[in-house]
Formats: C-alpha cells, structure tokens, sequence
C-alpha cells in the first residue's frame, strides 16, 4: 500500500511562490563622472528581491530591495569598499529606472532594459 503524503495548504504555497521570480539586468552610472555599472536584479512575487552589480572599477555591491507601493520600492546595497548605497526605483511593470547614493555621489539606474543613450 502506497502511503500519501499531505502537504499542509501554507507549504504549498510557499513552494510555489518560491518559484515565481523575474530576473533583469542593472545598467546605471554615477553622476559625476564616466563610471558605469552592470549586474542583475531578481524580483520575486512578494515585492522583495536581491541585486548584484560590478562597477568599471571594479567595487562588487550586493543588496535587498522591496517595493513600497505599486510602484515604487527602495533597498540598499552593500559594497567591497566598505561602503553603502541606499536607493529607490521606480518600476514600469518588469523595467524601470532609480536613484542612490554611494558615499557622497550620485548613481542613476534602468533595470529590465537597455540603458537610454
């Protein structure tokens, strides 16, 4: 006789939106000079999600991220020059673009598109 296992109703759930997550590329600058950045940014159904990007520099950052309203969301991001970099986005359903601050200079940001030039 086979034996059913039954899963309880939050475990499923929380398989299943484990799942469901939308990974797009980070393409941004800073302000005050000719340094860019690159990396990927994965958004899950919760609103919450993680980066990684590398500047021409060379400086690794990784960080969180949560939406704040439909819209909007802010994070930070923690790089290997000991520095931090809060941010906030703006999405347009899977693109967007955002601002932060790392030390006292200026990044801006497109995500889930090529960057504008």
């Amino acid at each position: 006789m086979k034996k059913i296992l039954l899963l309880p109703p939050a475990v499923i759930t929380l398989m299943l939106l484990a799942g469901f997550s939308k990974t797009a590329p980070i393409r941004g600058t800073f302000v005050s000079d000719s340094r860019t950045f690159k990396g990927t940014a994965t958004g899950y159904v919760t609103g919450r999600g993680e980066l990684t990007i590398q500047t021409s520099n060379g400086i690794h950052c990784t960080g969180r991220f949560a939406r704040v309203t439909h819209t909007k969301g802010k994070g930070t991001m923690t790089c290997s020059d000991g520095r931090s970099m809060p941010f906030v986005f703006f999405s347009h359903g899977v693109s967007g673009n955002g601002v932060g601050q790392i030390g006292d200079e200026q990044i801006t940001f497109t995500f889930g598109k090529e960057p504008i030039h």
